[in-house]
C-alpha cells in the first residue's frame, strides 16, 4: 500500500479532515491544495449549485437526443421550441449561480464553476471575465488558468493559450489534461509555436508529441488519449514512423539512423 493511500486512510479517522487531507497531500506530493469542509454552509450550498448544473445539461442532452429520434420517425418538435425549452432551463442554472456570487462575490470556485458553465453553452464572452475574476481571487488555482486557455483557442490571442496551460502545468504537474491540451494547442498553432519558443516545425512536432507522452504517462490507461497521440502522427510532414509501429512490423531498430522514414520518433 503506497505512502499516499495509507496517509488518506489514517486522514479519514482525523477530526479535522480536510486540513488533514490538504497537509497529506501537500507533503506527499508537493502541491499545495485546500479541501473545502462539507459541512460548511456555503460549501453546501455551492456543492447543490453545481449538482443542479450536471442534472441540468444531462436533461438538455437527453432531450437532444429524443428530439433527433422522434424527428427521424416524423415527430419530435422544432428547432426554435427545442432552443426555446433549453434555454429556459439554463436559465435557472444562470440564475442560481449569479444569485450565489451576488452573495459571496469572492468564491473563487464559484466564478470557476459558473465560468465553466458558460463555456458549455459556447457563452464565451461571459466566461471570460468569470474565470478571470477566479484568477484573480486565487492565482494558483490551476483550473482557472486551463479553463481560460480553452477559451483562447477559440477567440485568441493565441500567445495566451500556450502561456496559460503552461502555467496550468506549472500549478498541478500531476494532471494529464493540462499536458494534452497544450499538446493540441501547440499541434495546431504551429506558426505560432514557432515563434513563441523560437523553435523549428520539426521542433514543434517534437514538443507536441512529448507533451502527449507525458500525459499518457500520467494516465497509462487512456485510451483516446493514446489514440489522439497515434494519430497525430498523420498531420507530421515528412512522414514519422513511432517506434511501437515500427516494432509491430518486426524491425530491429527504431534509431533514426536506421529507420526507412526521413524521421523517427523513438522515445517512449
Amino acid at each position: 500500500m503506497s505512502d499516499l493511500l495509507i496517509g488518506l486512510l489514517s486522514a479519514a479517522l482525523a477530526t479535522n479532515q480536510p486540513a488533514a487531507v490538504s497537509n497529506l497531500v501537500t507533503q506527499t506530493t508537493g502541491l499545495s491544495i485546500t479541501i473545502p469542509d462539507p459541512n460548511d454552509p456555503v460549501e453546501k450550498e455551492f456543492q447543490n449549485l453545481m449538482e443542479d448544473d450536471d442534472v441540468a445539461q444531462e436533461e438538455v442532452e437527453k432531450w437532444i437526443r429524443e428530439n433527433v429520434a422522434f424527428t427521424s420517425k416524423g415527430g419530435g418538435i422544432t428547432p426554435a421550441e427545442l432552443n426555446g425549452r433549453i434555454e429556459a432551463r439554463f436559465s435557472t442554472v444562470r440564475k442560481g449561480y449569479e444569485d450565489f456570487l451576488k452573495r459571496h462575490p469572492d468564491h473563487a470556485r464559484g466564478h470557476v464553476a459558473y465560468g465553466s458553465f458558460l463555456m458549455d453553452i459556447h457563452n464565451y464572452d461571459d466566461a471570460e471575465p468569470e474565470l478571470e475574476k477566479a484568477r484573480e481571487l486565487n492565482p494558483k488555482d490551476p483550473t482557472a488558468w486551463n479553463q481560460l486557455a480553452n477559451i483562447f483557442t477559440h477567440t485568441g490571442p493565441t500567445e495566451k493559450v500556450f502561456e496559460y496551460y503552461g502555467k496550468a502545468i506549472e500549478l498541478n504537474p500531476l494532471e494529464p489534461v493540462y499536458y494534452q491540451n497544450l499538446a493540441v494547442a501547440v499541434f495546431l498553432y504551429r506558426p505560432d509555436a514557432m515563434e513563441h519558443w523560437h523553435i523549428t516545425e520539426q521542433q514543434v512536432f517534437d514538443k507536441s508529441l512529448d507533451l502527449y507522452r507525458q500525459a499518457l504517462k500520467l494516465d497509462p490507461t487512456n485510451f483516446p488519449l493514446a489514440t489522439e497521440l497515434a494519430q497525430s502522427y498523420y498531420g507530421i510532414k515528412p512522414t514519422r514512423t513511432p517506434c511501437w509501429f515500427r516494432k509491430l512490423r518486426g524491425l530491429s531498430s527504431c534509431n533514426p539512423a536506421n529507420a526507412s522514414t526521413p524521421r523517427a520518433s523513438c522515445r517512449t
